[in-house]
């Protein structure tokens, strides 16, 4: 695998959510994406730390 996000689509995954909460926030971050956009840019120097730990 060539990067942190690699290893993260290949060996990270949730159980499947429904509930109105869930609901609720996915429709917030599809009408606002900026917010996680954000917090990906600023957690991107510590991705391989993160990953590594959960090996």
């Amino acid at each position: 695998m060539h990067s942190p996000w690699d290893r993260v689509r290949a060996d990270f995954a949730m159980p499947e959510l429904r509930s109105p909460l869930v609901e609720q926030r996915t429709r917030w971050y599809l009408a606002r994406p900026e917010p996680l956009e954000r917090m990906l840019e600023r957690g991107a120097p510590y991705l391989y730390f993160i990953v590594d730990t959960h090996r």
